[in-house]
C-alpha cells in the first residue's frame, strides 16, 4: 500500500504552522492532491463552505439573508469552487481529452496531425503501468 499523505508547511509572518493530508481513503489520491494544490486549497474550501453555511443558517433563522449582496456573494463563490473543482476533474477524464482531440481535428488539422504522431510516438514507447512487458504480436 502506497502512502498517500502529503505533509505540508505554512508559514504567516507570526508561527509555522504543520499540515497533514491524509488521502487513504480517496478512490483517487493524486486528483485530491492536485486539486488542493492548483485549484482550491483547503483553506479557500473550508472558508467558502463556511460562508454559505453561516447565509443558510440565518436564512432558517427567519432572516432574509439569502437575498443580500453578501449573501447571493458567498453563495456563487461556493458555486464558482464546485464548478472549477468540477472542471478540473473532467479535464483529467478521457471523454476530456478525446473531445480535446475532436476539437482539434476540426479546428486545426495540421496541429491535430502533429499531436496524434506525438501520442502515437509516445504510446509506442511507453512501459504499461503495470509494468509488464507488452505481448509481441502472435505470428
Amino acid at each position: 500500500m502506497s502512502d498517500t499523505t502529503n505533509q505540508g508547511s505554512v508559514q504567516n509572518q507570526t508561527q509555522l504552522q504543520q499540515l497533514t493530508f491524509n488521502f487513504q481513503n480517496s478512490s483517487d489520491p493524486n486528483l485530491e492532491l492536485r486539486i488542493l494544490n492548483q485549484v482550491h486549497s483547503a483553506g479557500r474550501q473550508l472558508g467558502r463552505i463556511s460562508a454559505v453555511v453561516d447565509v443558510l443558517l440565518d436564512a432558517v433563522a427567519g432572516n432574509y439573508a439569502l437575498g443580500t449582496v453578501e449573501g447571493r456573494a458567498a453563495i456563487d463563490d461556493f458555486r464558482k469552487m464546485e464548478s472549477e473543482i468540477a472542471e478540473s476533474k473532467r479535464a483529467y477524464s478521457t471523454e476530456y481529452f478525446i473531445a480535446r482531440l475532436e476539437a482539434l481535428r476540426r479546428e486545426d488539422a495540421p496541429a491535430y496531425d502533429a499531436t496524434v504522431s506525438r501520442l502515437r510516438a509516445f504510446l509506442d514507447a511507453a512501459p504499461p503501468a503495470g509494468g509488464f512487458a507488452p505481448i509481441p504480436p502472435m505470428t
